[in-house]
């Protein structure tokens, strides 16, 4: 008797359906998909109705049909264009400044925990490392070679981190500049919040001196990064004649550290056995496959090498191999243009990556290179999905350079980072033939065309040219800059150099610190039921409806609970037709009529016909 039910019923359904279709005019087939019911408004958290169309669209349906472009469409342009600005700092002071005999600065920074007065923000450079609150209110200073003693005239090459894993800043730093002493200093706070800078840290040393294909060598230019187990630090290896000879990747047992104990395992790679160059350890936002921990070197303008080390910290097993990518050529210019042509110029340290992070299977870093063959050096930033190397080759997912704004311009000295939610930001220098070196920084929203990046923001403009008293040409900038995530609100901070006074040959350098948190964004919702990711300015121009800081198009928020499912069954059948049917005419009270599904304050062919087209199980 069932199924003889049911085939009566879609008797019934076949029988009327050619009076339906004789019934409705092409208008108002056409109003059946103007006049839905009302957008849902911001966080009314209504239910979603994915892979199903919410109305029928009868003869003006278009299978696969795309929907409308816009901004959060990965790759594809939008018929009008959208501002995309990365916003300005939120706090901006100066920090760390040349009192004069050390170059360059060699900028690097670190935040901790904590909003205003119980955060800290830490930068440390050749000359002094300093600490304040996250308003720009000073706590601490220290030189770098009274808190770093040891070999050589003086400490050099600092970097910080802040771990995320273990709650503490980790700063490397080296001392001794020839093949018989060479040191690499670790320091470690006692807290995410530390109020001095002796007392509240542990200051542990070890050798950095390393015979490598028969040269004794020393360790230049630090890198560093970490992940839940071990603290990772590189560094370049140089002969007595300031020959490049390979690199050391040291890997530190965390624990041991935290307990006071210099423990590691050293794996070093000869240049001449196997291709290296400055190798960036890509520091670990939340967990990589396997557990594993990547680093990173530039090959050439089309090659990349991938280091995988499994095992740390006790023991350390490294997979690596080349790779292809587009890097851009190394300009036989390594010198930025500044100012005017009878400047000297400004060194860019093309040839290296300047840091490396991985956040959910990206591996993200950046660099300075000629990727248009211009002659000049931009900023590149490449983004590597790591694919499970080595199980799978890695993938570069998108890539693009900052060509600068203005005539000509010069972009160097660059430093990456990436937040929980995938927005991203590069601090760089600008320079040109009529613009003095100046700190920039721009910014990408996760919904942001892939390969892109907004528009830059000036941080800091330079007094004038830089000409320090060496007579080098070009001249020493940099080496390095900093972008870190605050690991409390997930925005970023920036530190870069600049030209704090300006003379020949007596030229100081200055540092700058800023802070910006990304444009949150949303759902927007639209007449035709779609959905896409926007800030909330954006989804106003389209002219959707916002659906709240944080909020997504999966599942989309622009559908309503199936409304066909007028029995609440789960499934839009024989009952809800019945219950249709039951309601035909006018409907006795506006907003109370369920089965008036077009708001025509009755129920008649056009519902019908939307019940029909929503036949079958709700999603």
């Amino acid at each position: 008797m069932r199924s003889k039910k049911i085939s009566l019923t879609t008797l019934a359904i076949a029988s009327i359906l050619p009076w339906v279709a004789a019934s409705v005019s092409s208008a108002d087939k056409a109003k059946v998909l103007l006049d839905p019911p009302p957008l849902p408004s911001g966080g009314s958290g209504v239910e979603v109705v994915p892979g199903r169309p919410r109305w029928v669209e009868l003869d003006d349906f278009v299978p696969g049909e795309a929907p409308p472009l816009r901004r959060s469409d990965p790759g594809l342009p939008i018929a009008t264009p959208l501002t995309m600005t990365t916003l300005t700092p939120s706090i901006a002071f100066d920090g760390v400044i040349d009192a004069g005999g050390l170059i360059p600065p060699d900028t690097h920074l670190a935040v901790g925990p904590g909003l205003a007065t119980a955060g800290r923000v830490i930068m440390v450079t050749n000359q002094q490392v300093r600490l304040w609150d996250k308003t720009g209110g000073p706590v601490a200073s220290r030189g770098l070679s009274s808190m770093f003693t040891g070999v050589g005239p003086f400490a050099f090459d600092p970097k910080i981190l802040f771990d995320q894993h273990s709650g503490r800043f980790f700063i490397v730093c080296l001392r001794g500049l020839n093949s018989t002493e060479s040191e690499i200093h670790i320091a470690i706070s006692s807290s995410g919040t530390p109020n001095n800078l002796s007392t509240d840290w542990a200051f542990l040393v070890g050798s950095g001196l390393t015979n490598i294909g028969g040269f004794d060598t020393w360790s230049d230019y630090p890198g560093i990064g970490a992940d839940a187990l071990s603290l990772f630090t590189t560094v370049n290896l140089f002969d007595s004649t300031s020959t490049f000879r390979g690199i050391k990747i040291r890997i530190f047992d965390k624990a041991a550290l935290l307990a006071g104990s210099y423990t590691f395992v050293d794996r070093n790679y000869d240049d001449d056995v196997t291709n290296v160059s400055t190798t960036q350890p890509a520091h670990v936002y939340g967990a990589t496959p396997n557990g594993g921990f990547y680093l990173i070197s530039r090959l050439g303008s089309s090659t990349y090498r991938l280091f995988h080390i499994t095992g740390h910290p006790a023991a350390p097993v490294a997979t690596t191999n080349p790779f292809a990518w587009s890097g851009g050529t190394f300009p036989s210019d390594g010198g930025a243009d500044q100012c005017t042509v009878a400047n000297p110029d400004v060194a860019t340290l093309r040839s290296r990556i300047q840091n490396a992070i991985h956040r959910n299977g990206h591996i993200w870093c950046t660099l300075a290179a000629d990727p248009d063959n211009d002659g000049q050096v931009e900023v590149v930033w490449q983004d590597i999905l790591d694919n499970s190397y080595p199980t799978n080759a890695p993938t570069v997912f998108q890539s693009g350079f900052i060509n600068g704004t203005g005539a000509n311009p010069w972009t160097y000295m660059p430093s990456i980072n990436v937040n929980a939610t995938g927005d991203a930001a590069i601090v760089y220098t600008q320079s040109s033939t009529v613009e003095c070196p100046n700190m920039y920084y721009v910014s990408r929203l996760s919904i942001d065309a892939l390969g892109t990046f907004q528009a830059p923001v000036l941080a800091r403009t330079s007094a004038g040219f830089y000409d320090s008293f060496s007579p080098s040409d070009p001249d020493r900038w940099g080496d390095y800059s900093a972008v870190v995530i605050d690991p409390t609100d997930d925005c970023f901070w920036v530190a870069q150099e600049f030209v704090f006074t300006s003379g020949v040959g007596t030229s100081r350098w200055g540092t700058h610190i800023a802070s910006f948190c990304p444009e949150p964004y949303g759902a927007c919702c639209f007449d035709d039921r779609s959905c896409t990711v926007e800030v909330l300015d954006d989804c106003n121009t389209l002219g959707g409806t916002y659906q709240g800081d944080g909020t997504d198009c999966t599942p989309n928020p622009c559908l309503l609970p199936c409304p066909a499912d007028l029995v609440v069954d789960g499934a839009v059948d024989v009952k809800d037709l019945l219950f249709l049917l039951g309601a035909w005419g006018p409907c006795p009270k506006q907003g109370d009529c369920p089965a008036d599904f077009d708001n025509s304050s009755a129920v008649d062919v056009k519902d019908l016909l939307i019940l029909l087209g929503a036949w079958g199980p709700c999603p």
